[in-house]
């Protein structure tokens, strides 16, 4: 069993039953990014705070709980598991995933 494995193991371990479905979907998400070799910075001089893998994971995870952007980063302090799974160090402010759905939409529509 490889490192990735057994850290999700423990995180689903160790969670709450509610938790545990967000980490669930994080990591189906992160397995299908990781086959379609999405790469994890669109570009190799931008701010490489955040992966392209965690905002689409959290875009996607937002859609899920159908809240608002606002409210989801507020909700995203309280998921710890998630955060950790995620590896984030801090929570993207709201506008950030705003825009990243924004272009990632123009994006999808030029192609």
């Amino acid at each position: 069993m490889n490192l990735e494995a057994s850290i999700y193991a423990v995180i689903v371990l160790l969670t709450p039953s509610k938790e545990s479905r967000y980490v669930r979907l994080a990591y189906t998400m992160y397995r299908v990014l990781r086959n379609s070799r999405t790469p994890l910075f669109l570009h190799r001089k931008s701010n490489h705070v955040f992966t392209m893998w965690q905002h689409l994971i959290l875009l996607a995870i937002r859609q899920y709980e159908g809240k608002s952007y606002r409210m989801f980063t507020e909700w995203l302090v309280e998921a710890y598991y998630l955060r950790l799974f995620l590896g984030l160090s801090r929570i993207p402010h709201f506008t950030t995933l705003q825009k990243l759905q924004i272009e990632s939409t123009i994006h999808c529509l030029k192609r």
